[in-house]
């Protein structure tokens, strides 16, 4: 589809370096907020002047004498590159259908390994902050922790997970002491309980009859909550919703959010699965809130580390865990309100 033309940026008087009038585009994201800079110098970064010439018309010069009425090169509003997101996510997508297809055992190494790399992916973003995490022994606890839960269930989860936290929290505590090591033993906790330990929802999943519906369920109703965020909030987002953390994220793109969860919810658990309206509704908004606090958080870890994202494992995405921060939180909510409990209240 073709991109519209540029508007010419207004002439008048300008002094050498400034440039006064060129528009910057700004990238969206989901739930995102329309945004753009008056003024910004020449040559500053993130500011792209096509050089004058009939190469590409979309980004000629009008003014060749006039530097500054050059329109700025457009960027994609989606902040990512399309062309390799796209082939990436579908490869995503039918990774997880082939794991649940026949055998639940290729899905629960499949968890092993999301896990495995999750930690990989933290530890590297956080030494941009000489914070130290112990890789073999959280990749242990989080190969213990799948593993257990797998074998003997939600009692083996919990009591891998305890063990592990205490096995890490040690090493790092005899490795450094002080408190140099209650900083990288939190870190190796936040590591283990963020990564294996709500991934492991989708192992106790599986476990279960016709398991594999939650894990469709919650992958599906995570991406319906992205795909309402970013749709509303490019059409109508104007209200930054957290504009320190995530300033692309808005109120407007929240409400699409809700708005899509919610149907996408409605099929899948009244119509598809048979569970009163009421819950199908109440676990859509659930999802919104889940998933949002999930992107929030991992954003503000970000900001923190000063990383843009948790690594380049995934062309056009990013790391693993920048596509999958809203669905390892969601796992938890969809098992309590789905799984055996829920089953056995109705």
């Amino acid at each position: 589809m073709d991109s519209p033309t540029p508007e010419r940026a207004p002439r008048g008087p300008v002094t050498p370096g400034d440039g006064t009038g060129v528009e910057v585009a700004a990238t969206g994201d989901a739930g995102s907020v329309p945004s753009s800079t008056g003024a910004a110098p020449a040559g500053a970064a993130g500011t792209a002047v096509a050089p004058a010439g009939p190469a590409n018309p979309d980004h000629a010069n009008p003014d060749p004498a006039n530097p500054a009425a050059a329109p700025a090169k457009r960027q994609p509003r989606a902040g990512r590159e399309l062309s390799a997101a796209i082939p990436v996510g579908i490869g995503l997508i039918t990774v997880l259908v082939l794991s649940l297809a026949f055998r639940p055992e290729p899905f629960v190494v499949l968890v092993g390994i999301v896990a495995l790399l999750g930690s990989w992916e933290i530890r590297g973003a956080a030494r941009q902050r000489d914070i130290v995490i112990d890789l073999v022994p959280v990749a242990l606890g989080s190969i213990a922790i799948v593993a257990a839960t797998w074998f003997l269930g939600i009692g083996g989860q919990v009591v891998a997970y305890v063990a592990a936290v205490g096995v890490v929290s040690a090493v790092a505590l005899l490795r450094r002491g002080g408190s140099g090591g209650i900083l990288d033993a939190s870190v190796d906790v936040f590591t283990l309980t963020y990564v294996p330990f709500l991934a492991s929802f989708a192992v106790l999943m599986v476990r279960i009859d016709d398991g594999y519906w939650l894990v469709l369920t919650t992958a599906l109703l995570a991406a319906a909550n992205d795909t309402g965020g970013y749709v509303f909030g490019m059409l109508f987002g104007k209200h930054p919703m957290a504009p320190t953390i995530s300033p692309k994220k808005s109120w407007e793109g929240v409400a699409g959010s809700v708005v899509m969860a919610v149907v996408a919810s409605w099929i899948l658990v009244t119509l598809v699965q048979g569970y009163p309206w009421w819950l199908a509704v109440v676990l859509g908004v659930a999802v919104v809130c889940t998933a949002t606090l999930g992107d929030l958080a991992e954003s503000l870890l970000k900001r923190d580390l000063g990383v843009k994202d948790m690594s380049n494992l995934l062309p056009g995405h990013g790391g693993l865990f920048d596509r999958l921060d809203s669905i390892v939180v969601t796992l938890p909510l969809v098992y309590l309100a789905l799984g055996p409990l829920a089953r056995a209240a109705t």
